[in-house]
């Protein structure tokens, strides 16, 4: 029976390859404790084997031990980088659930950011628009209303027996009428 230095001097690959099948299963059990699937073990067997192949030197070592180091480095290589990468989780897992299976979600636990100064802004500029508004005729001011409340242009045209484009021009103008009149600070 050769060794495997002799296969790999006569270029039996496949047979070399075949016979150390049982090492790389051998060393796959060194790691039970690792993240890592089986076919994971086996691709890191796999490209341990091929570059075992390209840099082999039977002179200088015997084909196990040098193929042997290169399969455990490639899989402590792949398990840090497993390591390194995010695990990425949903806010409604359950990261606490007590004996009566209530449950505490991350969702539960982060608070709802509100800007508050922009909520400020927001309040005093509709108040200042809406006493802009009282200077508007009953009519803008009932076309401003409805379109405040997300009417459709054609409901609000069907209501004052207007057409749908008129009504959408009417709001343009408004709109800048307002706009002026408010940075005007009328």
């Amino acid at each position: 029976m050769l060794s495997n230095e002799q296969l790999f001097l006569n270029g039996e690959i496949d047979t070399l390859y075949e016979r150390n099948k049982r090492l790389m299963y051998h060393i796959t059990n060194k790691f039970p404790n690792l993240k890592l699937e089986y076919d994971d073990f086996m691709g890191c067997g796999d490209l341990a084997f091929v570059k075992a192949l390209k840099i082999f030197n039977p002179d200088k070592g015997k084909w196990a031990a040098f193929f042997s180091t290169i399969m455990i480095n490639e899989i402590l290589m792949a398990n840090r980088k497993l390591n390194n990468q995010w695990q990425t989780i949903s806010i409604e897992t359950a990261i606490y659930v007590d004996n009566e299976q209530s449950s505490l979600t991350l969702q539960e636990l982060i608070p709802a950011t509100k800007d508050t100064l922009e909520e400020v802004i927001n309040l005093i500029t509709v108040e200042e628009i809406l006493r802009l508004s009282e200077k508007l005729s009953s009519r803008k001011r009932e076309i401003l209303r409805l379109y405040i409340i997300h009417t459709k242009q054609k409901d609000i045209g069907e209501k004052l027996n207007l057409s749908q484009s008129y009504v959408a021009r009417l709001i343009k103008r408004l709109c800048l009428e307002l706009k002026v009149a408010y940075e005007k600070g009328a």
